[in-house]
């Protein structure tokens, strides 16, 4: 067997438990820009930008350089997972399920 095929199983298992730790770790920077008096969008923003950045950075550090179009559309979608679970998990959890939230 060739030592260049992608063990895709492995690859997506590890990128998966990777993109979980990244995600943990934008949510904790979030929660600590709150302890230092940051609140509302700037929260908000903060999350998404760390997630986008710590999320370019896993997937380069998982599959290098992207030199293709379907590397570049994968470094985006990783990106987005990072950036955007953070924030919405945080208003499915959180927002939408305080007392007086208007819900459906």
């Amino acid at each position: 067997m060739p030592t260049d095929v992608l063990d895709l199983p492995s690859e997506v298992a590890g990128l998966a438990i990777s993109l979980a730790f990244v995600v943990g770790i934008v949510m904790a920077l979030v929660e600590f820009s709150k302890q230092l008096g940051n609140h509302g969008r700037g929260c908000l923003i903060l999350g998404i930008v760390a997630g986008l950045v710590l999320g370019a950075g896993l997937y380069g550090a998982a599959f290098g350089a992207p030199r293709t179009f379907h590397d570049w559309f994968l470094l985006v979608i990783v990106a987005l997972i990072c950036g955007l679970s953070p924030s919405g998990s945080y208003n499915l959890l959180f927002r939408d399920h305080q007392p007086g939230a208007q819900g459906g």
